[in-house]
Protein backbone atom coordinates (compact mmCIF):
# COMPACT_ATOMS: atom_id res chain seq x y z
CA UNK A 1 0.00 0.00 0.00
CA UNK A 2 1.33 3.26 -0.91
CA UNK A 3 1.67 6.18 2.06
CA UNK A 4 0.77 9.43 1.05
CA UNK A 5 3.68 11.72 1.75
CA UNK A 6 1.53 14.10 4.31
CA UNK A 7 -1.16 12.38 6.77
CA UNK A 8 -3.04 15.10 8.92
CA UNK A 9 -4.22 13.49 12.51
CA UNK A 10 -6.39 15.08 14.76
CA UNK A 11 -5.45 13.84 18.45
CA UNK A 12 -8.03 15.83 20.31
CA UNK A 13 -10.84 18.44 20.18
CA UNK A 14 -9.86 21.95 22.13
CA UNK A 15 -13.65 21.92 23.34
CA UNK A 16 -14.37 18.83 25.37
CA UNK A 17 -17.54 17.70 26.11
CA UNK A 18 -20.69 20.10 27.01
CA UNK A 19 -18.74 23.06 25.13
CA UNK A 20 -18.67 20.51 21.87
CA UNK A 21 -22.40 19.60 22.30
CA UNK A 22 -22.87 23.40 22.69
CA UNK A 23 -21.14 23.97 19.61
CA UNK A 24 -23.71 21.77 17.49
CA UNK A 25 -26.42 23.40 19.65
CA UNK A 26 -25.45 26.83 18.38
CA UNK A 27 -25.07 25.06 14.36
CA UNK A 28 -28.71 23.89 14.80
CA UNK A 29 -30.05 27.38 16.46
CA UNK A 30 -28.08 29.45 13.52
CA UNK A 31 -30.52 27.79 10.89
CA UNK A 32 -33.48 28.94 12.01
CA UNK A 33 -32.11 32.16 13.19
CA UNK A 34 -30.60 32.99 9.56
CA UNK A 35 -34.03 33.80 8.36
CA UNK A 36 -35.26 35.51 12.05
CA UNK A 37 -32.73 37.52 12.84
CA UNK A 38 -29.61 37.05 10.50
CA UNK A 39 -27.32 38.68 12.51
CA UNK A 40 -27.86 36.27 15.67
CA UNK A 41 -27.55 33.38 13.42
CA UNK A 42 -24.56 34.50 11.52
CA UNK A 43 -23.11 34.70 15.33
CA UNK A 44 -24.84 31.56 16.58
CA UNK A 45 -22.97 30.10 12.95
CA UNK A 46 -19.61 31.43 13.44
CA UNK A 47 -19.34 30.75 17.51
CA UNK A 48 -20.87 26.71 16.50
CA UNK A 49 -18.05 26.82 13.88
CA UNK A 50 -15.30 27.94 15.65
CA UNK A 51 -16.26 25.59 18.57
CA UNK A 52 -16.55 22.42 16.34
CA UNK A 53 -13.29 22.83 14.15
CA UNK A 54 -10.90 23.78 16.95
CA UNK A 55 -8.58 20.96 17.61
CA UNK A 56 -4.99 19.77 18.16
CA UNK A 57 -3.35 18.28 15.16
CA UNK A 58 0.16 17.03 13.90
CA UNK A 59 1.07 16.20 10.53
CA UNK A 60 3.31 13.60 9.14
CA UNK A 61 5.23 14.46 6.59
CA UNK A 62 6.70 11.03 4.95
CA UNK A 63 8.59 12.95 2.16
CA UNK A 64 10.23 15.53 4.48
CA UNK A 65 10.78 12.87 7.85
CA UNK A 66 8.87 15.98 9.80
CA UNK A 67 6.17 15.77 12.23
CA UNK A 68 4.41 19.03 12.62
CA UNK A 69 2.22 19.63 16.16
CA UNK A 70 0.11 22.87 16.17
CA UNK A 71 -3.55 24.09 17.26
CA UNK A 72 -5.92 24.89 14.67
CA UNK A 73 -8.19 27.93 15.26
CA UNK A 74 -10.00 29.24 12.31
CA UNK A 75 -8.38 28.16 9.41
CA UNK A 76 -4.98 28.71 11.17
CA UNK A 77 -1.97 27.16 12.46
CA UNK A 78 -1.14 28.00 15.85
CA UNK A 79 1.66 27.10 18.28
CA UNK A 80 3.71 25.42 15.78
CA UNK A 81 6.57 22.47 16.59
CA UNK A 82 8.24 20.90 14.25
CA UNK A 83 9.78 17.37 14.76
CA UNK A 84 12.45 15.60 12.50
CA UNK A 85 12.70 11.82 12.31
CA UNK A 86 14.36 9.05 10.59
CA UNK A 87 11.97 6.46 10.90
CA UNK A 88 8.16 5.65 11.93
CA UNK A 89 8.25 2.54 14.22
CA UNK A 90 4.88 2.03 15.10
CA UNK A 91 1.52 2.98 16.66
CA UNK A 92 2.02 2.14 20.28
CA UNK A 93 -1.75 1.60 22.45
CA UNK A 94 -0.80 1.88 26.24
CA UNK A 95 -3.87 1.55 29.56
CA UNK A 96 -4.13 3.56 32.19
CA UNK A 97 -6.59 4.15 35.15
CA UNK A 98 -8.44 7.26 36.00
CA UNK A 99 -10.26 7.54 39.26
CA UNK A 100 -13.19 10.04 39.03
CA UNK A 101 -15.24 11.79 42.03
CA UNK A 102 -18.46 12.28 41.52
CA UNK A 103 -19.90 14.88 44.92
CA UNK A 104 -23.58 14.86 45.62
CA UNK A 105 -25.42 16.70 48.49
CA UNK A 106 -24.96 14.04 50.91
CA UNK A 107 -22.69 11.08 49.52
CA UNK A 108 -19.71 11.24 47.20
CA UNK A 109 -18.55 8.29 45.29
CA UNK A 110 -15.41 7.36 43.02
CA UNK A 111 -15.15 6.01 39.87
CA UNK A 112 -12.16 4.20 38.30
CA UNK A 113 -11.97 3.05 34.98
CA UNK A 114 -9.52 2.21 32.00
CA UNK A 115 -8.18 4.66 29.54
CA UNK A 116 -6.35 3.48 26.41
CA UNK A 117 -4.24 6.30 24.98
CA UNK A 118 -2.32 6.12 21.59
CA UNK A 119 1.34 7.33 20.66
CA UNK A 120 3.27 7.54 17.25
CA UNK A 121 6.53 5.80 17.89
CA UNK A 122 9.64 6.96 15.94
CA UNK A 123 12.85 6.84 16.17
CA UNK A 124 13.51 10.32 17.82
CA UNK A 125 10.01 9.92 20.52
CA UNK A 126 7.02 9.46 20.97
CA UNK A 127 3.91 11.89 19.96
CA UNK A 128 0.37 11.65 21.38
CA UNK A 129 -2.17 11.18 18.64
CA UNK A 130 -5.46 9.71 20.83
CA UNK A 131 -7.45 8.47 23.75
CA UNK A 132 -10.91 6.28 24.23
CA UNK A 133 -12.24 4.05 27.07
CA UNK A 134 -12.97 2.01 24.67
CA UNK A 135 -9.70 -0.45 23.23
CA UNK A 136 -11.86 -1.96 20.01
CA UNK A 137 -13.21 2.21 19.25
CA UNK A 138 -9.37 2.98 19.43
CA UNK A 139 -7.88 0.31 18.02
CA UNK A 140 -10.22 0.77 14.29
CA UNK A 141 -9.49 4.08 14.65
CA UNK A 142 -5.20 3.66 15.14
CA UNK A 143 -5.73 1.24 12.13
CA UNK A 144 -6.77 3.15 9.74
CA UNK A 145 -4.00 5.74 10.32
CA UNK A 146 -1.20 3.31 10.48
CA UNK A 147 -2.19 1.99 7.01
CA UNK A 148 -2.52 5.61 5.73
CA UNK A 149 1.19 5.97 7.40
CA UNK A 150 2.26 2.01 6.52
CA UNK A 151 3.19 1.09 10.01
CA UNK A 152 1.85 -1.65 12.62
CA UNK A 153 -0.24 -1.06 15.50
CA UNK A 154 1.08 -2.34 18.89
CA UNK A 155 -1.23 -2.49 22.21
CA UNK A 156 0.92 -3.00 25.56
CA UNK A 157 -0.55 -3.36 28.40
Amino acid sequence: MQSSPKTPITTQTYFEDHFYYLGWGLLLLSLPLLFIHWYFGVLSLGLGMIILTTAYKLIVDLKSKQIVEFLFFIGMKRNLERHDFEELNCISIRSGTYTQQLNYKSISSNIQGTMYSAYLETDSGSFYIGESKSLKKLKRKMQSQANTLGILVEYNE
